[in-house]
């Protein structure tokens, strides 16, 4: 049996840049985001990752939240 591993970036500039390619963040994204979020060591490097731009989105309306 063979397995295939799946290696995604799962770091925040990684998962906001496919969260406003693709224009919705899906349950997985959160999770991920929120994972990322969490290990940070530091806020300041939170805020540098480029957070608001999908801020911005979701509060616009041109993010769509997916199940």
């Amino acid at each position: 049996m063979n397995t295939i591993a799946c290696s995604a970036d799962t770091s925040i500039p990684a998962v906001v840049d496919r969260v406003l390619k693709f224009r919705q963040i899906t349950a997985l994204d959160y999770q991920l985001l929120k994972s990322a979020i969490l290990a940070e060591p530091a806020l300041a490097e939170i805020n540098s990752s480029g957070l608001n731009p999908l801020f911005e989105g979701l509060q616009k309306g041109a993010i769509w939240i997916t199940g």
